[in-house]
């Protein structure tokens, strides 16, 4: 249970927010090569993390300096972040967050932002992508509950690489549910140990929206466990089907109470813009930006053959064959029609006699013909 603390003051979770990130000016790509990065360890008391590679590292470079953050990879070119990771906060309180007053600034030129999903922050240039979008949605800027931004990347990501993750952006959460963290971030309040990807598990949703205190949680955030530290910040909630639920933005001292943007309030705008960015750059949109259901249950493939449920990755077996769940948004391979689950479609069976009926039929109508004319003739 958390000890709530009126107008708690609560750290922006990104390590070394650099001032001078909005100037025009690009940095060269070498300068990664000149940057002091820390790596040691990330999110305190978690352990390292080579699996999670559609989890990237964000470095902001401006004349030699970094600033650092996380971010999720949701589909080929676009990453899922936090806003402060992408822009200047302002109005802070004795260097935190107050709802009432702390918003943000302009957003930063795309230039001089890259990504990396190696486990490791290095100085090899070519291990980066660099940005060519930086896109936050048209609503307030009070940095409380508008804490979310997505970066185009100038080139997709190659499956070989890193497989996007799905984000949840079509259920609710609620109190009690499980999820783990990762994220680039350091392992205290001083921003030790940043730069290397690590993971912690076994977490739990404390509140959701309404049910959190009103004045430093807003209704499209929720409040996780612990262990979110500087560096962090952008980075992903998974649930247990590993689906982006949430998008680190603040917590209170000690790397507790961690503050995450709720990734299905703000699913229409992550759902449009990703879609968009996925057009314009001809790459093969991701189905849950076209009202595709997120659950794993709408993915597990169709036709294998099976005697019994267990042999299925989605426990359905019908009459030999897998099956799984289906609806409008979600249609059945083709063969395979949506009747609540994806049913075969029976081949047509043949005509029985084929063409010879046919023929047998035309010879006797030859037969039928003259005894019709013949009776005719007599009734005249």
């Amino acid at each position: 249970m958390f000890h709530w603390i009126p107008r708690v003051r609560l750290w922006l979770s990104a390590a070394l927010v650099v001032s001078l990130l909005g100037c025009s000016v690009a940095p060269d790509h070498t300068a990664l090569q000149e940057v002091d990065f820390q790596v040691a360890q990330g999110i305190r008391d978690g352990y390292t993390s080579h699996t999670d590679t559609a989890v990237f590292g964000l470095v902001s470079i401006d004349r030699q300096t970094m600033g650092s953050c996380t971010g999720t990879l949701i589909s080929p070119n676009t990453i899922l972040t936090a806003r402060h990771c992408v822009a200047p906060t302002l109005d802070q309180v004795n260097g935190g967050v107050d709802c009432s007053r702390t918003n943000f600034g302009a957003t930063y030129m795309a230039q001089g932002l890259y990504v990396t999903n190696h486990t490791r922050f290095t100085r090899n240039p070519e291990n980066y992508f660099a940005v060519a979008e930086v896109l936050v949605p048209k609503a307030a800027d009070e940095f409380c509950g508008n804490d979310v931004a997505l970066l185009v990347l100038m080139e997709p990501v190659d499956p070989n690489v890193a497989i996007p993750r799905i984000p949840r952006v079509d259920t609710k959460l609620a109190a009690g549910e499980k999820y783990y963290a990762v994220g680039y971030g350091a392992t205290d309040d001083g921003g030790n140990g940043s730069g290397l990807r690590r993971r912690r598990d076994s977490l739990a949703i404390e509140c959701v929206g309404d049910e959190c205190p009103s004045y430093y949680v807003k209704q499209t955030e929720w409040i996780g466990d612990t262990g979110i530290c500087q560096g962090d910040s952008g980075g992903p909630a998974f649930d247990l089907f590993d689906r982006v639920i949430g998008i680190a933005s603040r917590g209170s001292y000690g790397c507790d109470n961690p503050v995450y943007g709720d990734v299905s309030s703000w699913g229409e705008w992550i759902k449009e813009s990703t879609l968009n960015a996925a057009r314009s750059a001809g790459v093969t949109p991701p189905p849950w930006t076209l009202n595709w259901p997120t659950s794993p249950a709408y993915y597990y493939p169709v036709g294998g053959e099976c005697t019994v449920a267990a042999q299925c990755d989605s426990n359905i077996c019908i009459e030999g064959y897998c099956s799984r769940v289906c609806n409008q948004d979600s249609p059945c391979p083709m063969g395979y029609s949506c009747e609540g689950q994806c049913v075969a479609i029976p081949e047509p069976e043949p005509e029985k006699g084929g063409c010879n009926a046919s023929g047998a039929a035309s010879s006797a109508m030859l037969w039928v013909l003259p005894l019709l004319l013949f009776k005719r003739r007599r009734q005249n």
